[in-house]
């Protein structure tokens, strides 16, 4: 799937950015779907950048019980509806919502010997800044940007251990791209970087346990 000179940099865990590595992998209109799935707007699946959910469903007095529901830690469509239209959200494990996604997740676990994620990322606006702001993470990320624009930038890896989230970095980036559908960067864990969605935005982050010897995923893809 990936050329030489990117698995040889994913292998070495050098930051890089990619124009067209990887296209068509995920649709609105899939997105769509997952959104109307009850299992994959569980608390510990759906996620907000500002995340006030608990507040704001207590504040609205919304349950989620209903008869036939199986999941009670799901919100309901109108919770959904409020929270993608005021914030930046993912979806956590979701590497096997597609095949494409499924198959990157194998040729990463491949390269790596770590496992991998899937975690899809949304905005529906412009003007909801830079999301997460400057952070770093504790796993490697490929991040695709499927559609929209989006301002990426990385930086060295931090000093700062205590907290994710930190102040911007003085020194300049070392990859400082517009991402554009099909473009692809790859973040070393801990090194800090910013997402700044400039329209409408949807991408998939592969995050990649650092840990060589954590469980990974079947593979195997049902075919009817």
């Amino acid at each position: 799937m990936f050329n030489r000179d990117v698995s040889d940099k994913i292998r070495s865990l050098t930051p890089f950015s990619e124009s067209g590595l990887i296209k068509n992998l995920f649709s609105w209109k899939e997105l769509e779907t997952l959104l109307n799935l009850r299992p994959f707007t569980n608390k510990s699946r759906f996620i907000t950048v500002e995340d006030t959910r608990d507040e704001w469903l207590i504040s609205k007095r919304c349950s989620y019980n209903s008869d036939w529901i199986t999941d009670y830690n799901s919100y309901p469509p109108e919770v959904v509806r409020y929270f993608i239209s005021n914030s930046v959200c993912y979806l956590r494990d979701c590497s096997r919502v597609n095949k494409s996604i499924n198959s990157v997740c194998r040729e990463l676990e491949t390269l790596t010997n770590r496992p991998s994620d899937a975690h899809i990322y949304f905005c529906l606006t412009d003007n909801l800044g830079s999301g997460f702001g400057p952070h770093w993470d504790n796993q490697h990320n490929l991040i695709v940007q499927v559609e929209g624009e989006t301002h990426f930038r990385i930086w060295g890896e931090t000093t700062e251990w205590n907290y994710a989230r930190v102040s911007e970095p003085r020194q300049q980036p070392i990859v400082d791209t517009i991402m554009k559908p099909g473009d692809a960067v790859f973040v070393p864990a801990h090194y800090v970087h910013c997402a700044t969605s400039l329209m409408k935005r949807l991408s998939v982050s592969f995050p990649m346990i650092k840990s060589d010897d954590s469980l990974h995923q079947s593979r195997d893809w049902i075919e009817l």
